[in-house]
């Protein structure tokens, strides 16, 4: 979560910066990105993450 937004070339504005990493070279990436996009989908989620005031809200929500 981002106290401001930043603008990324040629896009729009983002509060919400997510970081995704293996453990090792044999993690199913590709099932943490499907989450991901299914988390970013959830308007409702969204909007939950946008309001949490804290690490353990967002981790919650997660």
């Amino acid at each position: 979560m981002l106290d401001k937004p930043i603008h990324f070339a040629d896009s729009e504005k983002a509060d919400i910066v997510i970081m995704f990493g293996a453990q090792d070279s044999n993690a199913h990436i590709e099932e943490g990105i499907r989450a991901i996009i299914a988390l970013l989908d959830n308007n409702e989620t969204m909007a939950k993450l946008r309001a949490a005031s804290s690490r353990e809200e967002v981790v919650a929500l997660l």
